[in-house]
């Protein structure tokens, strides 16, 4: 077999960046196989990642352990044996797809079911119902705005900005993909990591042999404080995805505001007593530590993400608009006729297919039952959309 070049690799000779598999290979991609099981995988890490952000507001990604499931089911004799990285990748990509649409679901629509249960405890809130057929078709038309939002970026970023931007979960996968093409095993690791997750979880549930939220509250000088863990294997496994670096500022917002900020709260309240601090509605000297947190700390760490985020789209902003501009325009120039006789890795959707899209989109969030939205606020939300999904895709291979 000819030795294919790694794509990571950056070339010094300034020569065009050229995919592990060749844009003039045609080998099995989109096969049935493929697609029934990205399918499961996607419904499956989909409603792992929904309890995951519901339960602790963390969203796993899918990308990589999809990968590694694909390549250990594809090379099963039940799914034929033989695999190639681009039915992999398409795995992948479709598993993923899932994890994407369950954050976009976690962290919205639960507004809904708090402004209605709120409204209807008598607060001067609005009682915006919401019901499953409305969740599912907006979960619909966002996955499907995200797609179509996608295709004029990818070339550019995936292509155009090699060796500039790091993509580390995008590579990570297509580095997996190799080396699995090249003879990797994975099977054994995976099943290890699943039964230790699994033995792990039914030790501490099932069998209650230590408690899954050790906790302890502070006296004396740090009175207010708090110290504890939530030692569930998931999140172990979403530390050690995320990295240490991530796993070390989420662990110093914790500390800041369990062992400073609540403990500085607790002094005020002994030294002014009967003293309120809004949204709190008890005297500071009255409230224990989980009442510190729920009144206050909590919605520290609330505010300090949505000012992170709003700083990261400002500072990806530029980039966005540039990396849209140079993806849209060869599109625009090249149109419709001819798009078979292209490379294999520059097939995209033609660009007046991608705009009708997103108008039908538009028009459909205009028009849904329950959205309420007007035309301006139809745009808006695509607008918003445009810059969410502006995040560059899975592995190139």
């Amino acid at each position: 077999m000819t030795q294919r070049k790694d794509p990571f690799v950056p070339d010094d000779r300034g020569e065009k960046f050229e995919p592990y598999i060749p844009p003039t290979q045609n080998i099995p991609e989109i096969s049935l196989r493929a697609l029934i099981l990205g399918i499961v995988l996607s419904v499956v890490f989909g409603v792992a990642n929904v309890y995951m952000g519901l339960q602790y507001g963390i969203i796993v990604s899918a990308s990589i352990p999809a990968t590694v499931i694909s390549m250990v089911v594809l090379r099963t004799r039940l799914c034929g044996g033989n695999v190639t990285p681009l039915e992999t990748n398409i795995v992948q990509t479709i598993g993923s797809a899932g994890e994407s649409l369950a954050t976009g679901i976690v962290f919205t629509i639960p507004v809904f079911f708090i402004w209605s249960a709120q409204a209807q405890l008598g607060a001067d809130v609005p009682d915006h119902a919401i019901s499953k057929i409305l969740i599912f078709w907006l979960s619909m038309l966002g996955g499907s705005l995200g797609i179509l939002i996608l295709i004029p970026l990818r070339k550019y970023l995936v292509e155009k900005e090699h060796g500039q931007l790091k993509f580390p979960e995008g590579t990570a996968c297509a580095r997996i993909i190799i080396v699995g093409d090249k003879g990797g095993s994975f099977g054994r690791t995976a099943v290890l990591g699943l039964g230790l997750g699994a033995s792990y979880k039914a030790l501490m549930s099932l069998g209650r042999l230590w408690s899954e939220f050790p906790q302890h509250n502070f006296t004396g000088f740090l009175n207010g404080g708090t110290i504890g863990v939530h030692a569930a294997p998931s999140l172990m496994g979403v530390g050690y995805i995320i990295g240490a670096r991530t796993s070390a500022l989420t662990l110093s917002g914790a500390v800041i505001g369990y062992l400073a900020l609540a403990p500085l709260l607790a002094f005020i309240g002994e030294q002014i007593p009967g003293f309120i601090i809004g949204p709190g509605t008890i005297p500071l000297n009255e409230m224990d530590a989980a009442a510190l947190r729920d009144s206050y700390i909590k919605y520290l760490g609330i505010g300090a993400i949505a000012f992170g985020g709003a700083v990261a789209l400002l500072k990806c902003l530029p980039g966005t608009i540039r990396s849209f501009t140079a993806g849209i325009m060869p599109m625009i120039r090249r149109g419709i006729p001819g798009r078979q006789s292209l490379p294999r890795t520059d097939r995209d959707l033609s660009m007046a297919t991608v705009l009708f899209g997103v108008l039908i989109i538009i028009i459909a969030t205009l028009f849904l039952p329950g959205s309420g939205l007007p035309f301006v606020g139809a745009l808006i939300a695509v607008l918003f959309g445009f810059f969410s999904c502006s995040y560059p895709p899975g592995s190139s291979v």
